[in-house]
């Protein structure tokens, strides 16, 4: 048996060979590793002497990454402020709301360098894009939800009031989570009036919302700051900040009584969630420890997906993070790491 070290893109890989020795003849055997979710095959000889006589094998190769602890990310979105969420198009081009910046920045793969596609707001947060490129985002401190279509530069208010707050369904205080449907129709995660509002795709600046979540009398909602909609189930899933706890809605329950907790063990922060389309798993962002925690639906049972509960600025490591993303194949999820000013891509899959 051989062991061998090696260092591939700053990741020490340790690799165990068992060898096989023949007497005569040789084989081509494919060798396979994995780092951090990219599989290599190559062939590899490996030469021994027995009795004289010199043999030219191969055998299969398991290599383990031992430089990175945890689940790694990798940094696919600098350059910014203070970013606070994100969306991703079927393409995997994303866009960030960066509120440090007053801007909405635009990436495409490949480049961790943005463009600027809408500026001149106070304070962006949620943001959402459907399949016609249409981007609907929260202008936090002005009060209302604004769309740009097609990603112009040009975006117009949609719901709530701009520059005014209320208590009334046709106003906001303090919105948050945005999630829209390719339908138009969209949520809002009214945080200060505890509430989740629901608009339909001709909203405009004033047009009442319907509440979908919580109660303003009697709230049962504390600070919302995010929301989830699963097309397939049309169950709503809204990150309860100050409660600390998520609670779903399934299509048509009642905003005050319907609600489930589904996700609350261990939970110390919470701000973004994102849903797998079979509703299998939930991602929360635990901005307060530092951390991503993957549940199981139905379990309540945890587990640290990203992030080592210690913020620092290593591939395994967080900074009070808040906005989730998955990508169309669900294989990769983009972490908003706001203490960090980056964006972190998972692989699912190795983590």
């Amino acid at each position: 048996m051989l062991t061998s070290t090696e260092t591939s893109s700053g990741t020490t890989i340790q690799t165990t060979t068992n060898v096989i020795t023949t007497v005569a003849g040789s084989t081509t055997a494919p060798i396979t590793s994995t780092v951090q979710g990219t599989t290599t095959t190559t062939t590899a000889p490996i030469t021994s002497t027995v009795q004289g006589t010199t043999t030219t094998t191969t055998a299969p190769i398991t290599s383990t990454t031992t430089g990175c602890p945890g689940c790694c990310g990798v940094t696919v979105g600098t350059g910014l402020s203070q970013p606070l969420y994100i969306t991703i198009d079927v393409s995997g081009n994303f866009f960030v709301s960066d509120s440090g910046s007053s801007e909405i920045i635009y990436f495409t793969p490949g480049s961790t360098t943005g463009t600027t596609v809408y500026s001149g707001g106070d304070y962006y947060e949620g943001i959402h894009i459907i399949s016609n490129e249409t981007v609907y985002f929260a202008d936090h401190a002005s009060y209302c939800v604004r769309k740009s279509t097609n990603a112009t530069g040009n975006a117009t208010c949609v719901a709530g009031v701009d520059g005014v707050s209320g208590l009334a369904p046709n106003h906001f205080n303090f919105p948050k989570g945005v999630y829209a449907e390719n339908t138009g129709t969209f949520y809002v995660a009214d945080s200060m009036n505890k509430v989740v509002l629901k608009f339909f795709s001709n909203s405009t600046s004033g047009t009442n919302g319907t509440i979908v979540a919580g109660n303003q009398t009697a709230p049962t909602l504390s600070s919302p700051s995010d929301v989830y909609l699963v097309s397939g189930s049309g169950n709503l899933y809204v990150a309860d900040s100050g409660n600390k706890h998520v609670v779903r809605w399934s299509s048509g329950a009642d905003p005050t009584t319907g609600g489930v907790v589904v996700a609350s063990n261990t939970l110390n922060s919470i701000f973004g969630i994102v849903v797998t389309a079979d509703e299998q798993t939930l991602f929360v962002s635990d901005q307060g420890a530092n951390c991503v925690k993957k549940f199981t639906i139905g379990t309540d049972s945890a587990t640290i997906f990203a992030g080592n509960g210690t913020a620092g600025s290593g591939p395994h490591q967080l900074s009070g993070p808040v906005g989730l993303a998955l990508d169309s194949t669900e294989q990769y999820l983009y972490v908003v790491d706001t203490g960090n000013t980056r964006i972190q891509r998972f692989y699912i899959p190795s983590c």
